[in-house]
């Protein structure tokens, strides 16, 4: 996902976010305009949206705790256990370069859209997925107990060099990947593996996103502040926490 891309997704998880907690007044008036709250009685899912994906098309798609909603900018289609997901918790909706589109449950796998329905994606090792992510090639990435395991050919391959951590973000850029687990963020090259500690700062506390902003450099949220990695050396944002 270029940075672009990024971006636009992060400024429209941000808008749900807040139409959301605002969901008693549906309509505010303001300087800027008119806000529309989307809910339930206007067709989506759930109220509780855990992750926002733009599609190629610039439709959206939400993911929440009873399924999928696609959002074509008119009419709001929403997929759950009658096409083949989950009753709850589908975290995350991504695409990959050869445009599979990729439910994510939490705890019940991931499912590819196939002909208007989802049909599971099998031999993932491990229960619980922490994230979801697209590599550098397009490829489906899924994280569990066991590690990072990469969708390639039909079948889950692991990350023997990151071996059975647990990864909870995921970003790439150019010829990095950065990797945030619980207390740790791991930088791969495509040669070596450079480890950051942030116990001192987080404890066991897990990475919740990370976005590289240029080689060697990241940004890092986590339940304990916003922070930013640069040439090796840690700092914590400001008013941060």
């Amino acid at each position: 996902m270029n940075q672009k891309d990024k971006r636009i997704k992060n400024i429209l998880f941000i808008v749900c976010s807040i139409t959301i907690l605002l969901s008693q007044n549906p309509s505010i008036n303001g300087n800027r305009g008119i806000w529309k709250n989307y809910l339930t009685v206007d067709g989506i899912s759930s109220n509780y949206i855990y992750d926002v994906f733009v599609d190629d098309d610039n439709s959206i798609w939400l993911s929440t705790t009873s399924g999928g909603t696609h959002f074509n900018g008119t009419t709001f289609n929403n997929y759950g256990t009658e096409s083949g997901l989950p009753a709850s918790n589908i975290k995350n909706v991504i695409r990959t370069s050869a445009g599979d589109l990729i439910a994510v449950s939490e705890t019940n796998g991931a499912f590819q859209l196939i002909n208007g329905g989802f049909e599971p994606i099998t031999g993932l090792y491990g229960k619980t997925i922490y994230t979801s992510a697209v590599d550098r090639d397009g490829n489906l990435v899924l994280t569990t107990e066991k590690g990072v395991f990469t969708h390639k050919d039909g079948k889950f391959n692991s990350h023997i060099n990151l071996g059975s951590k647990i990864i909870t973000a995921i970003d790439n850029y150019q010829n990095e990947v950065w990797y945030g687990g619980k207390g740790m963020l791991y930088a791969d090259n495509g040669g070596s593996i450079k480890e950051y500690d942030l116990s001192k700062f987080v404890g066991d506390s897990k990475v919740t996103s990370i976005i590289i902003t240029e080689p060697g450099q990241a940004w890092a949220g986590t339940l304990q502040g916003l922070f930013k990695i640069n040439s090796g050396d840690i700092t914590k944002a400001k008013g941060s926490g």
